[in-house]
């Protein structure tokens, strides 16, 4: 018997749509997130401490191959072929009818592009979908659950999700070999939206196998190509998004950007294959693939890599972390940027002004496990607001943080007191640090920069957003945005009264100027408060980038553009194109793109194309109906 698809009945009133929460995490920079999920949850699972050869630890080798296999090697492809047909005909789900068509189209292809991570010296995902403690069980059938030992990467039980969200198909395959058993389990899952097949409603969420949702421990039914010979697990992603050869290189750029010291330490090495190019990626040869895959805007990276394996390390006992690590070298054009690492990856630069140039790395020694605690889904930041139980006490993310960021300003000014011909005290060098009052204005300083982008060394640094002689917009909430609206253009020669307060008619010189006049269509809307900054993309001559940090979590909210000038009056354009974390928003026909739902705190990115370029900048905001 062959593995089919199958989704289970709905016997509950709920609509599940096509935008999976947890893959929402991951949207944004899709490969970055299945690299640092990927390469994280084998370094958890690995044997060291079963295995030893000539008395060394052996690495954990994990292995992203790029390739293309035949329709027909997909198990059932047609039966699932028909859910997404009826999706994309039937669904009330805008987005889910983009997202079947963009499935539909794939599979019309005549060769399907996978991407297959295999990792070894693992321990494969041990147990069963009947045993709910078993990893197995988790990996497969659990959604935000996760019982990692202590120290171990992930704490959402969501990572899986990032393999999914790079899936046109939504559709994945997981295969493993168990290392103390040599027992098999292979399955196929699959997250579209609820939907109706057959004159019954079904679930969201879908599996291939032989017994419905279960996973085939029989090796004889396991497809060929999908077979594991040796303990660890395989993942498969079915009709990756990205093209082969971008994905090849993206895959080697963010292996080192985010792993960097678990290279240097030996706890992986890396092999990243597209057809007949492999590339390997080791502690041997770390220094010379770093430099030949990555650009130069990229030496903060390198800087942070050359701090991690200098000789200059400083250890402290903290009262929440016990013994921490600070790395640091010193170099007049290092960049300023601590990187925060736990468990051999990095979780974001923070910045430190200081009048002596720097790179550094911190981690700890003692409680990798309570900073674990303190991360987003995305393992990209440690954040104020979450907790850890230390000692039977709840303790705030703010509170360890506070004490890590003191340590290091305390490191960082003795480096340049001993650096510089001048006697110094300690207090007169930190006020040239520009550092916050942690009791008063935690996080806010002008001086300290939390920088966590999608790609580290890629960072919205003021520097990069200016193009011209102006600087980028920064806007909370948009000037006059309830008062003015897109009307006809106006001749060269219709220059109206300035003094006309009743209308708010605008004057011009300029023939094809939008003007602005009342418009009752926003009275129907709030405007949220967010934080937005926008600058010129230097690749697009009427291109614009914007990022968008929300204050609040929410759905269904639109974004309206407009030229601002230097007075801070803007006026509302409707821009030809607008593409948000890859997705082209519709607009509405008032100037209203969306709708979109945010994350709280999450940052966004907008591509914005306009008719025209103002240059004084182009201001944003967000608004959502009544």
């Amino acid at each position: 018997m062959k593995p089919q698809w199958y989704f289970f009945p709905e016997p509950s009133p709920k609509t599940e749509g096509w935008n999976d929460p947890a893959a929402q995490h991951f949207t944004g920079h899709q490969v970055k997130g299945l690299v640092r999920e990927s390469i994280q949850n084998s370094l958890d699972n690995d044997v060291l401490k079963f295995q030893k050869n000539k008395g060394q630890a052996v690495p954990v080798i994990i292995k992203f191959e790029l390739f293309e296999i035949k329709k027909s090697e997909i198990p059932d492809l047609d039966s699932y072929k028909k859910h997404l047909e009826w999706i994309k005909l039937h669904s009330a789900d805008d987005e889910a009818k983009e997202g079947a068509s963009e499935a539909l189209n794939t599979l019309a292809k005549e060769k399907i592009r996978i991407l297959k991570i295999s990792d070894y010296n693992t321990k494969g995902a041990s147990g069963s979908d009947s045993d709910e403690n078993s990893n197995w069980y988790r990996l497969v059938q659990s959604v935000g659950s996760s019982q990692k030992s202590a120290g171990a990467g992930g704490s959402f039980g969501i990572g899986k999700s990032s393999f999914l969200a790079n899936s046109a198909l939504r559709m994945i395959f997981f295969s493993t070999k168990c290392y103390k058993t040599g027992t098999v389990n292979f399955i196929g899952i699959s997250r579209l939206c609820t939907h109706h097949f057959q004159n019954e409603k079904l679930q969201e969420k879908g599996y291939c196998s032989i017994e419905h949702g279960k996973g085939i421990s029989n090796d004889a039914q396991i497809p060929r190509i999908f077979k594991r010979n040796e303990s660890g697990l395989d993942v498969y992603v079915i009709g990756l998004r990205t093209e082969t050869n971008e994905a090849f290189q993206k895959i080697i750029e963010e292996v080192c950007a985010n792993y960097f010291a678990a290279i240097s330490d030996g706890l992986c090495e890396i092999e990243v294959k597209k057809y007949d190019n492999e590339i390997k990626i080791n502690k041997n040869n770390f220094n010379k693939i770093f430099n030949e895959y990555l650009t130069d805007e990229n030496a903060g990276l390198f800087a942070a890599y050359r701090a991690y394996i200098s000789e200059k390390t400083v250890i402290k006992d903290l009262k929440y972390l016990d013994q921490c690590e600070l790395k640091i070298i010193v170099d007049e054009n290092l960049p300023n940027r601590v990187a925060y690492l736990r468990r051999g990856m990095l979780i974001k630069f923070k910045t430190f002004q200081c009048p002596a140039k720097y790179a550094a790395t911190f981690r700890s020694l003692s409680h990798e496990d309570r900073l674990r605690k303190l991360e987003p889904p995305a393992h990209n930041d440690w954040e104020t607001g979450r907790f850890v139980l230390i000692d039977g006490k709840k303790v705030l993310g703010k509170e360890i943080l506070k004490e890590i960021e003191q340590f290091i300003r305390n490191e960082i000014s003795q480096l340049y007191e001993n650096n510089s011909s001048e006697s110094v005290s300690l207090k007169i060098i930190q006020s040239l640090f520009k550092t916050d009052n942690p009791e008063n204005n935690f996080g806010h300083s002008k001086g300290d920069c939390e920088q966590t982008s999608d790609f580290p060394g890629k960072e919205e640094k003021p520097e990069e957003f200016e193009t011209t002689e102006r600087k980028p917009v920064l806007s909370n909430n948009f000037p006059n945005i309830g008062n003015w609206a897109d009307v006809s253009k106006i001749d060269d020669d219709e220059i109206d009264d300035p003094n006309d307060d009743k209308e708010k008619i605008k004057k011009t010189k300029k023939r094809g100027k939008q003007i602005m006049q009342p418009s009752s269509f926003l009275k129907d809307f709030n405007t949220l408060e967010a934080d937005l900054v926008t600058w010129k993309d230097p690749n697009q001559a009427k291109g614009y980038q914007v990022r968008l940090i929300s204050k609040q979590a929410i759905k269904n909210v639109y974004i309206i553009f407009g030229w601002q000038d230097i007075d801070g009056e803007v006026d509302v354009i409707t821009p030809s194109k607008v593409i948000f974390e890859k997705t082209k928003l519709k607009n509405d026909g008032r100037a209203l793109f969306g709708p979109i739902s945010l994350y709280k705190f999450k940052k966004y990115k907008f591509s914005v194309h306009t008719e025209n370029d103002r240059g004084y900048g182009l201001s944003a905001s967000i608004h959502k109906k009544k």
